[in-house]
């Protein structure tokens, strides 16, 4: 099973260090069957996002991203909490 992650440009080397590879068609780093502890906050988890505010949240949560396939907004878990506050 592929566990997404949304990180950081410069996190790549890391990410490939532990492990992870590149979907380029989603444009997403993933992990096979098991996360490292260390990228726990980047996991990608799907959030709903009122549309009036899209704008807003993407400038202030840099890994808010719409997946057009599931037609829902995701970003990483640290992001996620941050806006469910």
């Amino acid at each position: 099973m592929k566990i997404y992650v949304v990180t950081p440009y410069e996190k790549k080397d890391l990410i490939k260090e532990k492990g992870g590879r590149f979907d380029g068609e989603r444009r997403l780093w993933y992990f096979l069957n098991k996360l490292p502890s260390e990228f726990k906050q980047y996991e990608m988890t799907y959030i709903d996002i009122p549309y009036d505010r899209k704008d807003e949240l993407k400038e202030s949560h840099k890994s808010l991203r719409w997946d057009c396939n599931a037609k829902t907004w995701f970003c990483s878990l640290e992001d996620f909490n941050m806006i469910n506050v």
